[in-house]
């Protein structure tokens, strides 16, 4: 009887032990189970997909490029007319470099372009004497050299997909002679406008042909002398044009 009683004590510590450790390591080995599940993902494709999705760029569309040209242009000598002047026997040619760049949309069913020129050429074609007024007191005619710049202007080209496109051209800055032109008491330093109608003609995806039969180019010097006479011609020109970024032009 004390045997089975010792054992039945005996057998009654060892459950309570085993018990008592269980309840200890168990939580431990919870906690390793959630470490390890926190170290392997579930599904490693699927987080491999999402970080590639997250790390693309995104790109933005490109702008098509914005239509540029660059126009040499031989203005030959015309005819004066008095219409803002006074001045008779007087004339002009030279050479132009212009720009043009499709910068503010579409006017009159046509597309609105902003242009400049420079005239590093200008022959001014003008009596050897004259008076006060730019009235030539002998026949005889002497040319007076000058540079100009107009960076104040405009273009609107119709038909712009076509192989022959009308055009019409506002230009204003100002040009220096050598001498002070149209008459000894006006001054070195004159005002230019330009007036243009032309047609440019496709010769191949970046040359183009340009005429303008008919051209009105004034100078005078706006009063900065007591004399003002100014000068009007009616001329022409004749050029190429060269497309620095040919785009879509309708």
């Amino acid at each position: 009887m004390r045997r089975n009683g010792r054992c039945i004590a005996g057998l009654r510590c060892s459950c309570l032990l085993t018990l008592a450790a269980f309840f200890l390591i168990s939580p431990q080995l919870a906690h390793a189970q959630q470490l390890d599940s926190a170290l392997v993902p579930e599904n490693p494709l699927a987080n491999t997909a999402a970080e590639s999705i997250m790390v693309a760029p995104t790109q933005p569309p490109e702008k098509p490029p914005v239509d540029r040209e660059i126009a040499v242009m031989g203005m030959i000598q015309g005819r004066d007319y008095q219409l803002f002047s006074a001045t008779v026997q007087c004339a002009a040619s030279g050479v132009m470099v212009e720009y043009d760049r499709h910068s503010w949309g579409y006017f009159l069913h046509a597309r609105f372009d902003y242009a400049a020129e420079l005239l590093p050429i200008i022959l001014l074609s003008q009596p050897v004497k004259s008076d006060i007024w730019g009235n030539a007191l002998t026949p005889n005619n002497q040319l007076v050299p000058g540079v100009g710049i107009d960076p104040i202007g405009f273009r609107l080209l119709w038909r712009g997909n076509k192989a022959i496109k009308p055009y019409l051209i506002g230009l204003g800055g100002g040009a220096l002679f050598t001498r002070k032109a149209l008459s000894p008491h006006t001054s070195y330093l004159n005002f230019n406008i330009q007036g243009d109608f032309g047609l440019q003609i496709r010769m191949s995806d970046r040359v183009e042909l340009r005429v303008e039969p008919v051209e009105l180019f004034h100078i005078s010097d706006g009063y900065l002398e007591p004399s003002n006479p100014g000068m009007d011609e009616l001329s022409m020109k004749f050029g190429l044009t060269y497309h620095l970024a040919p785009g879509k032009q309708w």
